[in-house]
């Protein structure tokens, strides 16, 4: 098996020498969230108080050409990702005024992971007008750098995961000017929390509380806008 992916990695390489590599920068804003498998959390299905939370990716890309219609697209991104919990909806689960008397004026807070991310995606791209519609697909890893609680910077628990791993898909237009405009999701498929979480280690932006076992996943989505240096993309 390593020989197969030795040589893909050669035979890309030996591709890319005699093409012309294009070298670009992107910027995205994404919503993100988490899928929980624990079910449901004393009695609360945690879809109910878990939200969306705007971030945003940025970083540089580079396009490798395979055929005329084919290419292979890494990214190297910093990317930021989370979530929000709504304690209104959670708390309300137990009863009337609880939430309020507990939180006060706090209604949801919001929890941020900040990920060096890396996307690998092969693109299929299909002549539409002056540009062409691109098609991508492919994997990423990421690597948890930082983590904040409604802004705070926030340590992780002793053995949370910092590796991150998924799927993404893209859909979005070329121009020859090398502009182009895009729309993706990503599905994590690894799990962002301690098997084992400490109830006594500081505050994990990853695991606030709610979720002892099973597993947390990043699901992402959004728009990005990318320029590639040069013409002939």
């Amino acid at each position: 098996m390593k020989r197969v992916y030795l040589s893909i990695i050669v035979c890309l390489l030996a591709t890319a020498a005699q093409a012309q590599i294009l070298f670009g920068v992107q910027s995205s804003f994404q919503s993100s969230n988490v899928s929980i498998s624990s079910g449901a959390i004393g009695g609360i299905d945690p879809s109910s108080f878990l939200t969306s939370s705007w971030g945003y990716r940025i970083g540089a890309m580079a396009d490798i050409p395979v055929t005329d219609r084919l290419s292979v697209r890494p990214q190297l991104l910093y990317s930021t990702k989370g979530y929000k919990v709504d304690f209104s909806s959670l708390l309300g689960g137990f009863g009337g005024g609880l939430g309020g008397g507990l939180l006060g004026e706090v209604a949801a807070i919001r929890l941020t992971t900040n990920y060096l991310e890396l996307p690998v995606q092969a693109m299929y791209g299909f002549d539409a007008g002056s540009g062409r519609v691109v098609v991508g697909a492919g994997p990423y890893v990421a690597y948890a750098l930082s983590g904040s609680v409604d802004g705070v910077s926030t340590p992780f628990e002793a053995g949370t995961p910092r590796l991150d791993a998924g799927a993404a898909l893209s859909l979005g237009y070329e121009t020859s000017a090398g502009m182009s405009i895009s729309a993706f999701y990503s599905h994590g498929f690894a799990n962002t929390i301690s098997s084992n979480p400490n109830t006594n280690a500081p505050a994990d932006p990853n695991n606030p509380g709610f979720t002892p076992t099973g597993t947390v996943m990043n699901r992402s989505f959004g728009l990005t806008l990318g320029y590639f240096f040069g013409t002939g993309n």
